[in-house]
C-alpha cells in the first residue's frame, strides 16, 4: 500500500519535472502550445494512474484492520471507563459514611461500600462493611442514615467490632 502511493508521487513529480522541462524548451507559436496539450494530458494521467494501480484488497484489509482495532480500543476504553466509575462510587460513598459517622460522633474504623450494576445501566451502591466501636443506639442510627441516603438495605450492612476481624 505504502509503495503503491510511493510509487504514485514518483510518477506525478517525475511528469510534472519532464512537463516544466518540455515547456522550457519549447519554442514560442503553435509549438509551445501542442507541448502544453501534451504536457497537460500527461499530468492527467499521472493523477488518476493511481485509480488504476490501485490495490483495492490492500486497501480493504487495511480498513477492516483498523476497524477491528478502533472497535477493541473503544470496548477496552468503555470497560475501563465503567471500572474508574464503579471505584469512584464507591470512594465516595465511604468517605460520606465516615463523614456521617465523625459527624453522628459513632466510632468507625473501616468502611468497604460495594456498587452493583443496575439492569437500567448503572453503577449503585449495593453493600457496606463497618468496622468499629459502638452501642445498638449508634448502629442503628447509621444503619439508618445509610438506606436513607444511600439506598443501601439494613441487611445488606454488615456491622463488626475492631476485635472481631482478628
Amino acid at each position: 500500500m505504502i509503495g503503491s502511493l510511493r510509487s504514485w508521487i514518483i510518477c506525478v513529480a517525475g511528469t510534472a519535472l519532464i512537463s516544466s522541462v518540455a515547456m522550457a524548451l519549447a519554442p514560442e507559436g503553435m509549438g509551445k502550445k501542442a507541448v502544453k496539450v501534451v504536457c497537460g494530458f500527461a499530468a492527467v494521467f499521472a493523477l488518476l494512474s493511481i485509480v488504476v494501480d490501485f490495490d483495492y484488497r490492500g486497501y480493504s484489509a487495511i480498513l477492516a484492520a483498523y476497524r477491528s482495532q478502533s472497535d477493541d480500543t473503544v470496548a477496552q476504553a468503555l470497560e475501563e471507563s465503567s471500572h474508574q466509575t464503579r471505584f469512584i462510587i464507591e470512594e465516595e460513598c465511604e468517605a460520606y459514611i465516615l463523614d456521617k459517622a465523625a459527624e453522628l460522633e459513632i466510632d468507625v474504623m473501616e468502611v468497604s461500600v460495594t456498587a452493583k450494576w443496575s439492569d437500567s445501566g448503572i453503577w449503585y451502591p449495593a453493600e457496606v462493611e463497618l468496622n468499629g466501636d459502638r452501642d445498638s443506639a449508634e448502629e442503628d442510627e447509621l444503619t439508618t442514615f445509610i438506606e436513607s441516603e444511600l439506598g443501601i438495605p439494613a441487611e445488606d450492612q454488615t456491622w463488626s467490632a475492631e476485635d472481631d476481624r482478628t
